[in-house]
């Protein structure tokens, strides 16, 4: 049975948290309570009594314990993988800032100890204010039955800003289901089926435990997210698409300018040949007009001797002409 201690006391360090826990692992205190989700005063009582959160702020002040929910702290051991793959392990402290890099997935290995009995399992969700700034987390994972240890919850920033978080601001809201009744736990329960414990050695691993086994290359590193490679791809493939529509737009102008200097070239050549060939013909119409006049100037000369040897056949055929070129005949 509970002490009176434990009855109106939270455990007071993680030895009597751990001594809770183990006294009603697998013995439910408060029967009467259905199989639900738990509301506050169940959620503050459980603690209370099995030291399933430790550590744990029941004030109503600060707010930690909502109706259904307990809000856990950003606290605990920060591992990060930014965009140049660089990973760095750091120790989160309460009022300092930190940042999560954008595109990236961060892991909090949070400070919080978590001791669920056999008949508790739990759920978390991200805070709706980093949310809504763009950061998110793996849709609430169920924390089984049984589990006892700290979580190791990644954290997607999905912006294209590097996110600024302070340690020991409120990060995720955790809520309580409790389990259908069963013999283990509630002995006055008929139902005797049977029961699978979480394994023993699944408790209390660290942080570098989780990676590991996460890790294809079986080293504790956290994933990194694909985002930054693709975008780098994406940039380079721009770049690339960018340098060959520059080396085109190169090409076309060069063949641009060929073409105008062959058509440049071409038009000088026309040109050329064209005054070349007007030159020939105008030498042509020269020679041609040359040869014209002289065959004129010739025509002209033989009509001038044709009369000329026209007037001298009439005057030799004239009867003056022809007496005195009659002969003097001599008588014997």
């Amino acid at each position: 049975m509970a002490s009176a201690r434990e009855k109106t006391d939270f455990a007071d360090s993680d030895d009597e948290a751990q001594r809770r826990f183990t006294l009603w692992e697998s013995e439910d205190p408060i029967p009467e309570i259905p199989p639900a989700l738990l509301n506050s005063a169940d959620i503050y009582d459980y603690v209370r009594m099995t030291g399933m959160v430790f550590p744990f702020d029941p004030e109503p002040i600060r707010g930690k314990l909502k109706s259904a929910s307990y809000e856990i702290d950003f606290m605990g051991e920060l591992h990060l993988n930014d965009d140049s793959k660089k990973y760095e392990k750091i120790e989160v402290i309460e009022g300092e800032k930190y940042l999560l890099p954008k595109n990236s997935i961060s892991f909090l290995f949070l400070r919080t100890t978590f001791r669920l009995p056999d008949y508790l399992a739990a759920r978390f969700n991200l805070r709706i204010k980093h949310v809504h700034a763009g950061v998110l987390l793996g849709t609430g994972p169920l924390v089984d039955p049984g589990f006892a240890g700290r979580l190791l919850i990644p954290l997607h920033n999905l912006t294209s800003e590097d996110y600024a978080i302070k340690g020991g601001e409120g990060l995720i809201w955790v809520e309580f289901t409790k389990l259908s009744e069963n013999q283990r736990w509630n002995k006055s329960s008929s139902r005797n089926g049977e029961y699978r414990r979480f394994p023993e050695d699944h408790r209390y691993l660290p942080a570098a435990k989780y990676l590991e086994k996460a890790s294809v290359r079986s080293v504790p590193v956290p994933a990194s997210s694909s985002i930054p490679a693709g975008i780098r791809e994406s940039v380079e493939s721009a770049k690339k698409a960018e340098r060959s529509a520059e080396d085109s737009k190169n090409s076309v102008a060069a063949a641009r300018n060929w073409v105008v200097a062959i058509a440049g070239f071409g038009f000088l050549t026309l040109i050329g040949i064209g005054f070349s060939v007007y030159q020939l013909i105008q030498t042509a119409n020269k020679n041609i007009g040359d040869a014209t006049k002289s065959i004129s100037d010739f025509s002209a000369n033989q009509s001038s001797l044709e009369r000329r040897l026209d007037d001298i056949e009439a005057k030799l055929k004239s009867p003056k002409v022809q007496a005195k070129a009659k002969p003097v005949v001599q008588s014997p």
